[in-house]
């Protein structure tokens, strides 16, 4: 498997949000809903988290090059927004 890196900016909002550390990694690796997003050029992967008192849908945004994975942002999801990623073909299914 590739190298993990944390960007700064990651590690920030790890911290800003409460985000267990592993978190993201776990994402990386588990999940099966990932997509390809055409406004940031990022890749994104969705896993489920408990967080904020509640079962929610938790977002990674990601850059894959050839000797590594660098994940670049980690945020909760809102419904309506990844709905709306995904119908605007903002997100498109990798």
């Amino acid at each position: 498997m590739k190298r993990i890196i944390y960007t700064a900016h990651l590690k920030f909002r790890l911290e800003k949000r409460g985000i267990r550390s592993g978190i993201p990694r776990e994402i990386y690796r588990d999940s099966d809903e990932k997509y390809y997003d055409t406004a940031t050029g990022h890749r994104i992967a969705i896993g489920h988290l408990h967080y904020s008192g509640r079962e929610r849908e938790v977002m990674i945004a990601y850059d894959e090059f050839e000797e590594r994975i660098e994940i670049v942002t980690v945020h909760p999801l809102k419904w309506a927004q990844k709905q709306q990623r995904i119908k605007t073909k903002r997100w498109t299914r990798i």
